[in-house]
């Protein structure tokens, strides 16, 4: 299994996210070690981007899947996830705000 060694906020975001029972373990450069499955070191690699990190890249990949996840929800009740001025999702999370659709 592959070692990748990630950010203190990628980790907090994979903790935040998914609960997982991996063993995580600091590092001397203050960063965390943990191995991940050969599926999943494949697959971040299809979607990391030349010269991303791999905590940046799993740090976006949570953070579209969750705008994605809002967006799918926000449609089945019926209200509108777009940014009162565009057509198009926020950048920023926090900036969403929901109004009948």
């Amino acid at each position: 299994m592959p070692e990748i060694e990630i950010t203190e906020e990628c980790r907090a975001l994979i903790a935040a996210e998914f609960p997982f029972e991996e063993t995580v373990r600091r590092v001397r450069n203050g960063e965390w070690q943990m191995q991940i499955d050969a599926e999943t070191w494949q697959r971040l690699q299809k979607v990391r981007r030349h010269g991303e990190t791999i905590s940046d890249c799993i740090i976006r990949v949570i953070i579209v899947t969750q705008q994605a996840r809002r967006a799918i929800i926000a449609a089945r009740i019926g209200v509108s996830y777009f940014d009162e001025n565009s057509s198009s999702p926020p950048a920023d999370v926090r900036s969403m705000t929901c109004r009948p659709a």
